[in-house]
């Protein structure tokens, strides 16, 4: 559900139409989501690995994506982003301190532009690794 709100919002779809079509006041809504995402922050501030993985995914084929950030070394999906630019990394990076980025040693990303640019400004110490599946299909295309 969480996934489909982002990609209404990804759409330019209003909170109000969304909270039609589930059937909850507009307010429940914004309160919920709110609520989740500050739970699920509070779950993992912190734990920002040392090894971080972006991606995106696609919501709706070729019109809707959401960028994914995990942690590989613990296998679990950290935070979820509307979006595939550079503001998807900079509005999940400013969720931890200065301090916390600095410790993040490695970061997996496909070979996307805006995703590399964002995460030399905003993780000074990582090292930046294409990861296996972009990396194999750019050698295929050669």
């Amino acid at each position: 559900m969480l996934t489909s709100f982002f990609a209404d919002l990804q759409r330019g779809r209003a909170t109000r139409r969304v909270a039609i079509d589930l059937g909850v006041p507009q307010h429940y809504l914004r309160l919920a989501v709110g609520r989740r995402r500050r739970v699920a922050h509070e779950r993992t501030r912190g734990r920002l690995g040392r090894h971080l993985g972006i991606d995106e995914c696609s919501v709706r084929k070729n019109f809707v994506y959401a960028t994914v950030f995990s942690d590989p070394e613990r296998r679990v999906v950290i935070d979820l982003a509307p979006g595939r630019d550079a503001s998807a990394a900079m509005f999940f990076a400013h969720l931890y301190s200065h301090a916390e980025r600095a410790q993040v040693r490695v970061v997996t990303i496909d070979c996307h532009a805006p995703y590399r640019m964002a995460v030399r400004a905003l993780f000074p110490n990582a090292l930046i690794v294409a990861d296996a599946f972009h990396l194999r299909r750019k050698i295929g295309y050669a």
